[in-house]
């Protein structure tokens, strides 16, 4: 696979990349997707990235009407991306628990925080960072909270020494000040307890998000690629001499057929039952150069692929038109 450098993806090809993980693509732009996924390393990499922000979208519920329909009819058929759905749904339900206990172990008005520095790296991990910004969030509120509150407190206390007097009321006025230190001091204990959280909450913001940014580099390190699938020329169903291939667990499987040396200038296939309805045709396949001659690739979602018997018949196109090759049939096993 190419690799083209790690470039950032325009704002088209971000909508056409989600448009395909919700299967919401015409054929021909399906095709082009699939073949960048197979020629660009970066492309590869900024497409894993949009299918956990999908997944991100849906569990906090960001997804509604159509776009949620597509998502569970089509994203949630594969049982590894389910998987990874699920994952997901129970770190947002783990970080919710965790906002609301912090909510009320420390019941104070939450005054806007303004430090950006601190949060922009979460907008990049939602799932992870959700918990430990509502906890940074929590102290830091508490701690503006307590040093307002401390402020008007010594306010008070010198607007009553200033109207202090050598009266008959100076022994209330001396229990008043008393009151006050002493909530001065209560304030005090409460601002220190405040900045400890504070400090806590830091340190495992900065683990957590050390630990997303090493899953995120192992990831983009190591792409998990688009299985393939090598088809050999076989006889027919009736004879059991067949390409028989285990039911997929991936969304897209790669199906891979031998050649000799090119021939054609452009080759073709089309996929069937072995009915003859017509499942899918793809034209201008990817064409790579083997030991012993050429070899096509023919990318189909695997949603297309319920257990059955099937037909793949490969065409050249040369200056005479278009020929059929052969065909190859195989079997998806329930």
């Amino acid at each position: 696979m190419a690799n083209a450098g790690n470039r950032e993806l325009s704002k088209q090809e971000h909508d056409v990349i989600r448009r395909y993980l919700l299967d919401d693509l015409p054929l021909q732009e399906m095709e082009r997707v699939e073949e960048q996924l197979l020629t660009d390393a970066s492309y590869f990499e900024q497409f894993s990235i949009a299918e956990d922000e999908l997944i991100d979208a849906y569990v906090k519920g960001r997804l509604a009407g159509e776009e949620r329909k597509k998502f569970s009819r089509h994203f949630l058929a594969v049982p590894g991306l389910r998987q990874d759905v699920n994952f997901a749904k129970a770190l947002h339900q783990r970080a919710a628990e965790h906002e609301r206990r912090m909510a009320t172990a420390v019941p104070v008005r939450i005054q806007p925080v303004r430090d950006k520095s601190l949060f922009a790296s979460l907008f990049q991990s939602p799932a992870i960072g959700s918990a430990m910004a509502a906890a940074l969030v929590v102290a830091i509120g508490m701690g503006l909270w307590l040093n307002t509150q401390n402020r008007q407190l010594r306010d008070r206390i010198e607007q009553l020494q200033a109207q202090a007097s050598p009266a008959p009321q100076a022994q209330d006025l001396e229990q008043r000040l008393a009151q006050a230190r002493e909530r001065e001091n209560s304030l005090n204990a409460q601002l220190e307890q405040a900045k400890l959280e504070r400090t806590q909450a830091e340190q495992k913001l900065n683990e957590a998000l050390e630990q997303q940014r090493r899953q995120t580099g192992n990831r983009n390190i190591n792409p998990t690629p688009i299985p393939a699938v090598l088809l050999a020329l076989a006889g027919d169903r009736d004879s059991g001499e067949q390409n028989k291939l285990q039911k997929p667990t991936t969304r897209r499987i790669n199906l891979q057929i031998d050649l000799p040396a090119k021939e054609y200038s452009s080759y073709s296939a089309e996929l069937k039952t072995v009915d003859g309805k017509r499942i899918l045709t793809r034209n201008n396949l990817p064409l790579t150069t083997t030991a012993n001659g050429s070899r096509v690739s023919f990318i189909v979602n695997t949603s297309l692929l319920p257990p059955g018997d099937y037909l793949l018949i490969v065409m050249g196109k040369d200056a005479n038109g278009i020929k059929n090759l052969d065909t190859y049939p195989f079997r998806i096993l329930r």
